[in-house]
């Protein structure tokens, strides 16, 4: 991350860079996209050099409206968008911006894609790093002997009601 960071330092510093809350015309609004793109690889992912978002993504911004960095990479060159469809990475690198890279594809594709590359959350009750609960804590919820609430059981086992009564009618553990 350091040696991309450098490239991109050194690139950014050797082009002419607009000043901030400057108006971008409509025929320079490519080009003050694209000096922010370390494009020294022709074959290779083009990362963005501008503000990276807490997700990973890239974001370009002009005086009215706020772009993620490959999204506008992929409407500069494709056009826009179709409606319903997410602009989606064939190199799984969230920085990149190299259209040839991008395509469009549904909320499916996308956590398919996501899962074939190994990258889904699979991790289940316990083994989550947040989890308060056992399965037998959970099978106890289930249970209910004494009868009590929600209330009370959330109480007793330092979750929220809503998360009771998600155990009890099995929307949340539905494994155990």
């Amino acid at each position: 991350m350091a040696e991309l960071r450098m490239r991109c330092v050194h690139q950014v510093n050797t082009e002419v860079i607009m000043p901030r809350n400057q108006r971008v015309e409509e025929d320079e609004l490519e080009w003050a996209f694209w000096v922010r793109a370390d494009r020294q690889n022709l074959d290779g992912c083009w990362n963005w050099c501008g503000t990276i978002l807490r997700d990973g993504y890239g974001r370009f911004a002009t005086y009215n409206r706020l772009y993620r960095a490959h999204r506008f990479a992929y409407e500069s060159y494709y056009g826009a968008v179709p409606e319903g469809l997410l602009v989606c990475h064939h190199c799984d690198n969230r920085l990149c911006c190299n259209p040839l890279h991008l395509y469009a594809g549904t909320a499916k594709q996308n956590a398919d894609d996501r899962n074939r590359r190994g990258r889904a959350n699979t991790a289940r009750g316990r083994q989550k790093k947040n989890a308060v609960l056992t399965t037998d804590a959970v099978h106890l919820i289930r249970l209910n002997l004494l009868g009590l609430t929600s209330k009370e059981q959330a109480r007793i086992y330092h979750v929220s009601p809503r998360h009771i009564r998600a155990i009890r009618s099995r929307q949340e553990w539905r494994y155990v």
